[in-house]
């Protein structure tokens, strides 16, 4: 197989030493180190040459990668927290769940690159490379062009940002032709001087901006979780009070207050209300709740069925028995959340409900949940 997108000399470099063998964490730390002192001018250094590394789930959080290659890598669920990629070679890397939040990706190569599901929170990409990327394969029966960049969610070629988390991310003067943000959580992005002809925006948290000055026509925003609505906000002193009054109905085992059904309401106006609150039994299907903090909340038996409820914050809540048919969860935070079956007055237990939601596996990895999600 032969990639000609890149000039031959490069070529050679980085598909050199590493490539595919799945690098121990030790042996990354090295190779890491010795680049850190390239960059820095200092002897024993030498350039990270880990094209077509495989490098699932390593750390490389802080580290300084400036103008690495990791053309063609696995690097499938590591960690880049805050990491310096500038002018880095990507190309055609898989980062799908990775964890770049507040990385500096400027001018790095991100051609064919593929990060589904990854967090791009508060990162820097001004500058980069996201064009559409091409692999070329020539045999005896002629060859064939691929474009790396498209998928089935992504047929518009451009880089495929499905369901990452990309709060307060930095994309100016970058070039988005095609991309997909299809589910990207995309709250205080910078597009300035960016170009985002025939970008696609399904279902994109689109928040903290002024819709005036968004860069996208109304036919393209249609289907995005944009700022709470005048009538949300004016709502929100109604909620309160109901919320007041379910804490009350529980406490008193249903003596006083009453049961709060908010179906289909907009909580994002209500900010922390939730923290540490006695809800349970709470019922919000249809409810938007992306963003919400939930910690420490009470919230036994609680519906929360076709919720939007990406980049809520559950850590420390106790969800036994809650249910989430067809949820949104992306990106959502379970940390030391009690997700075990509930045990019911009848002796029968309620178990966790995740069917037909959207989440991954590693959201659970740190919870209380008995087997893993369903």
């Amino acid at each position: 197989m032969t990639v000609i997108s890149q000039p031959e000399s490069k070529l050679n470099r980085s598909w050199a030493g590493w490539a595919g063998h799945r690098l121990t964490q030790d042996e990354l730390n090295a190779v890491t180190a010795a680049h850190a002192r390239f960059i820095r001018h200092m002897p024993q250094g030498a350039r990270a040459q880990l094209g077509s590394a495989n490098i699932l789930g390593l750390d490389l959080s802080r580290r300084l990668l400036k103008e690495a290659d990791f053309s063609g890598a696995d690097l499938t669920g590591s960690y880049l927290t805050g990491a310096n990629l500038e002018g880095a070679n990507l190309f055609s890397a898989t980062l799908c769940g990775c964890d770049l939040g507040s990385a500096n990706l400027r001018k790095a190569d991100l051609r064919g690159v593929s990060l589904r599901g990854a967090n791009l929170s508060f990162s820097v990409l001004d500058g980069a490379d996201l064009r559409a990327a091409f692999m070329f394969k020539v045999g005896g029966d002629g060859g064939y062009a691929r474009n790396l960049s498209t998928t089935k969610d992504n047929v518009g070629g451009g880089v495929d940002f499905s369901n990452c988390s990309m709060k307060g991310t930095s994309m100016n003067e970058v070039n988005l032709k095609g991309a997909s943000f299809r589910n990207a959580l995309l709250q205080g992005v910078s597009f300035k001087r960016a170009k985002l002809s025939d970008v696609v925006l399904d279902g994109a948290i689109l928040t903290q901006m002024n819709p005036e000055e968004l860069p996208f026509s109304a036919e393209a925003l249609k289907t995005c979780l944009l700022d709470p609505s005048a009538d949300a906000i004016k709502r929100a002193p109604e909620v309160t009070e109901r919320l007041r009054l379910h804490e009350l109905w529980y406490a008193s085992n249903g003596k006083e207050g009453a049961p709060a059904e908010l179906d289909g309401e907009d909580f994002r106006p209500l900010g922390k209300i939730f923290c540490g609150r006695k809800i349970t039994a709470f019922v919000a299907r249809n409810a938007i709740a992306a963003g919400i903090d939930f910690t420490n909340c009470q919230l036994q038996g609680a519906h929360f069925d076709g919720s939007d409820l990406r980049d809520a914050d559950f850590s420390g809540a106790d969800l036994r028995g809650a249910s989430f048919r067809g949820a949104k969860l992306a990106h959502a935070r379970f940390k030391g959340a009690d997700l075990k079956p509930l045990k019911l007055e009848d002796g029968e237990m309620k178990a966790v409900d995740l069917s037909d939601a959207e989440y991954s596996a590693a959201q659970f990895a740190d919870t209380a949940l008995a087997a893993g999600p369903a």
